[in-house]
């Protein structure tokens, strides 16, 4: 992706070590406004000179309430852990913790309420296949998963480390799904059918009139 364009993104996650790992990763690859909610992320974005991003990227399993502490936030890690295991042992914890992908959803209504021309994605750790279509049904361009740790990337390092690592390693891919997000929104990729259909009727129309011409 050397020498291509830079897109300005905006990313909306409730957890700041997330949009750290954003940051570092994918600065290379994007005008980054970064922030706990849409306005914070957009005023960051503004900070670098641009009014608007050309993709929202939100979190899924955003909370519908007040943030959760920091405890909460560590004891649903502990959970998810367990979930790579044992699915449904995690989805209990989700539970506990009301956090489901209902706030994610709701931050998306309230993103085309106030800003409805910027499409938006998802980008979450936590969503299950329910919670894509969900994603999907309500107007998200894609669905792109965090990336987790293998074995090796886990191998004797403390948690957090091992999510720093993965992300990293995974940053091409993820750059590359977000470069694709923003191409499939624009205008030619929507409209490329008919503008394609427009010009060869226009191409047969020139034809036949040369055509006809040449006959009489």
């Amino acid at each position: 992706m050397k020498g291509a364009k830079k897109y300005a993104v905006c990313v909306v996650d409730d957890n700041p070590e997330e949009i750290r790992r954003f940051r570092e990763n994918l600065g290379k690859f994007f005008i980054i406004g970064a922030g706990t909610s849409i306005s914070e992320a957009l005023s960051d974005l503004k900070k670098q000179g641009y009014k608007k991003p050309h993709l929202f990227i939100l979190d899924l399993y955003f909370p519908e309430g007040p943030r959760n502490t920091e405890e909460e936030l560590i004891e649903l890690e502990r959970a998810r852990q367990s979930f790579l295991e044992a699915e449904s042992e995690f989805l209990i914890e989700l539970t506990r913790l009301k956090l489901s992908s209902h706030g994610g959803l709701e931050l998306a209504r309230d993103l085309r309420e106030r800003w409805g021309d910027i499409p938006f994605i998802f980008f979450t750790r936590k969503g299950t296949l329910e919670d894509s279509v969900r994603a999907l049904r309500n107007g998200a361009l894609k669905v792109i998963k965090k990336p987790d740790p293998n074995k090796k990337e886990k191998e004797g390092k403390p948690l957090s480390k091992a999510y720093d690592i993965s992300f990293k390693n995974n940053a091409g891919k993820i750059a590359y799904e977000i470069n694709d997000a923003i191409r499939i929104s624009s205008w030619w990729w929507r409209n490329k059918k008919a503008v394609i259909g427009f010009l060869l009727g226009l191409l047969s129309s020139i034809i036949a009139g040369v055509i006809i011409t040449f006959l009489i």
